[in-house]
């Protein structure tokens, strides 16, 4: 029986091989896989179960017995740790071909792995999450970590052919050899750097860890069950003894060759990083730059990223406050104590640094009591997995978004109608001053429910001015660059691309509709029937004169007829699709406010374009010709088949893109 040994540099491992030992080991490792415990003790039915197999784990107790050294660096438990992660990982890619599991069992995985650990004896005390960190964003398939790359199929047609054939031929076979090794550990590092110079959304987090998946889960055919591949590429090494019954040892007269290899491996790996480090330093001191040239003539509070993860438990999911398609929210305590709302961006890239801190800028100077304040921001690395972020710091509203009140995801108490008329008036009032008062006016381009934010009075402040593009006086912006939600957007805005305040207008039309009638701007359709726009639903209905029957039912108490009919027919015609026929914000407040007499509400125009294929084709055509020649049907065309309250997909705008356009300027209000 052969006997060999090595010393891996992260401790000795010591196996026997002999014919038996390898069947007994192969037999073992397939029947751990097949064989899947829970994988959280104490998980609750309503919990999402993770598809992640951590019994795989029992048979490597090197991950666990490194993790719970208690004497041992920080650092070295971690990286155990995360190598644990890596093998769970290989997997999951071997069996599905993804490399994380889906968004919503990220919290149930985190526990999972935690428990397994537990499970092998780790101390309670020790928090992966906040000492590594180990959190549910890195199992978050959502996060787009790796140019976006999500599957294996992803993985092959985006990497070059001969890149993915090198390390094919480099790892698709056993690893047992020291220098097979070695060749498998260069063609991985190659592929590593192939990887994060793709240009999709420059997001490189993980990249390293994806490669490592990809190839013992994928291209390696013994694969995540093979003790040598894991060895190899992940550096974690079999048990030394129990597991199989035998101890395997490795000759010293190889151990020379396998040292000689992982040297070359090590030198390999050290220049890499010397290159990756060279870089990230590069990248820390253009931040630097960038947050040292705006300090000096700025007002805005500059937060480092290490304040910004004390101030949320390290972006635990307890201070979740929500998510969108622009990243996530949550509640953070600064060291004064106050409570700020915290908003991480997805998919950053550090190309786009200037003009974020241009943007901070621009709205940080916007104060008024019913829009939401800036408090500040952060630009920095966050780490391999979590690469490139931005942050803005805002105030803290203690009543959440009008979206919460107005459908609430628990049945509760309506909102009266006297909040209602509050709400209505007071988000009319902080867009009158984007438009009029703020230098330069500013056009929010997403005003909806959950972007109007609530203090502990209920006065309403608007929020999200990620989104906000000031333009100067007397310009209608042309932009293929279209930022907001289906249903909400102007289709002026949803078909040309082109922009104005008229636009937020027709945003604040329905959503002042929703508030009358305490339905959603896009009503759900049938079995047969497609779904269809809250103003189309409610105009044939008001032109008939039955405008009580859209009044809100669940509304506790309702106002005088007079002021209930004001509110309907200034929501209509706000949302007119037709721009010329909407009040600007300042005459809807009027409408609202006083007693004028309001304008007959006009008929809504023809169906003229009753192709939808020719309608979604617009939608993605950044075209100026098609302009002149295309006329408006009824809007609920322009959301027949498309998903309520996702964001329209956004490209980068043309400096070229503004043109002179008379719609900027109020027009006085037909009369019928």
């Amino acid at each position: 029986m052969k006997k060999f040994q090595i010393s891996l540099g992260i401790g000795t491992a010591t196996k026997e091989v002999g014919s038996f030992g390898r069947l007994l080991l192969g037999l073992l490792l397939l029947l751990t896989v097949v064989e899947r415990a829970p994988l959280i003790s104490g998980q609750s039915s309503s919990s999402i179960p993770c598809p992640l197999n951590f019994t795989v784990l029992d048979l490597y107790p090197y991950v666990a017995n490194n993790v719970k050294q208690t004497s041992a660096p920080l650092d070295t438990r971690c990286r155990a740790a995360r190598a644990g992660l890596s093998l769970v990982l290989s997997v999951y890619v071997r069996e599905t071909g993804y490399f994380l599991p889906p968004d919503n069992t990220a919290e149930s995985c985190t526990e999972g792995y935690k428990s397994q650990l537990v499970k092998q004896g780790l101390s309670g005390t020790f928090n992966l999450s906040d000492m590594c960190p180990l959190s549910q964003l890195q199992l978050d398939r959502g996060n787009d970590f790796c140019q976006g790359l999500q599957n294996v199929s992803d993985w092959n047609k985006s990497v070059p052919a001969a890149q993915i054939q090198h390390v094919n031929s480099s790892c698709s076979s056993s690893l047992e050899d020291p220098s097979r090794c070695g060749q498998c550990t260069e063609a991985q590092l190659q592929m590593v750097s192939a990887v994060q110079n793709l240009q999709i959304n420059n997001n490189t987090a993980g990249c390293q860890n994806y490669t490592a998946t990809y190839i013992v889960g994928y291209i390696n055919q013994p694969g995540p069950l093979d003790p040598w591949t894991v060895l190899c590429i992940l550096y974690i090494p079999s048990p030394s003894d129990g597991g199989v019954g035998h101890i395997v040892y490795i000759s010293v007269g190889v151990a020379g060759v396998v040292l000689l290899s992982l040297i070359g491996v090590g030198v390999m790996y050290w220049r890499h990083r010397r290159v990756q480090e060279a870089r990230r330093i590069e990248r820390a001191k253009r931040a630097s730059d960038l947050i040292a040239s705006t300090k000096s003539n700025s007002s805005v509070n500059w937060f480092t990223l290490e304040e910004l993860k004390k101030a949320t438990g390290n972006f635990s999911r307890e201070n979740l406050l929500g998510t969108g398609g622009y990243g996530n929210v949550y509640k953070g305590v600064l060291p004064d104590g106050e409570i700020v709302a915290i908003k991480r961006f997805k998919n950053t890239s550090r190309a786009a640094d200037k003009d974020f801190v241009h943007e901070v800028e621009i709205i940080s100077s916007v104060r008024h009591k019913h829009l939401v304040g800036i408090r500040g921001c952060c630009v920095g690395e966050g780490g391999v997995l979590d690469g490139h972020q931005r942050f803005i710091v805002f105030d803290y509203m203690v009543n959440g978004t009008l979206q919460d009140h107005l459908f609430p995801k628990k049945p509760g108490k309506a909102l009266s109608w006297a909040l209602r008329t509050k709400i209505a008036i007071g988000t009319a009032k902080g867009l009158a001053y984007l438009h009029n008062d703020a230098l330069p006016s500013i056009i929010h381009r997403d005003v909806k429910p959950s972007n109007i934010l609530l203090d502990d009075n209920f006065n309403p402040r608007l929020a999200d001015f990620g989104l906000a593009k000031y333009s100067p006086d007397g310009v209608s912006h042309l932009t293929t660059k279209v930022a907001g939600t289906y249903s909400y957007v102007a289709p002026e805005y949803a078909f040309y691309g082109q922009v104005t305040d008229k636009s937020d207008v027709y945003s604040f039309g329905m959503v002042l509709l929703e508030l009358v009638t305490g339905k959603r701007a896009l009503i759900p359709g049938g079995d047969d029937d497609p779904p269809i726009l809250l103003s189309d639903h409610v105009w044939p209905q008001v032109k008939q004169g039955d405008w009580k029957r859209v009044i809100d039912p669940n509304m506790p108490d309702v106002g005088r007829d007079e002021v209930m009919e004001r509110f309907i027919l200034t929501a209509l015609l706000c949302a007119h699709p037709q721009v010329h026929y909407r009040p600007s914000i300042d005459q809807a407040l009027k409408m609202l406010e006083s007693d004028l007499v309001l304008p007959d509400i006009p008929d809504r125009p023809l169906p003229l374009t009753s192709n939808l294929a020719e309608i979604q084709a617009h939608l993605g055509s950044s075209s100026r010709s098609s302009a002149s020649s295309m006329s408006f049907r009824s809007t609920a065309l322009l959301v027949k088949s498309l998903p309520h309250d996702e964001p329209l997909i956004e490209n980068e705008p043309s400096s070229s893109n503004e043109a002179e356009d008379s719609s900027r300027q109020d027009v006085p209000l037909p009369k019928h």
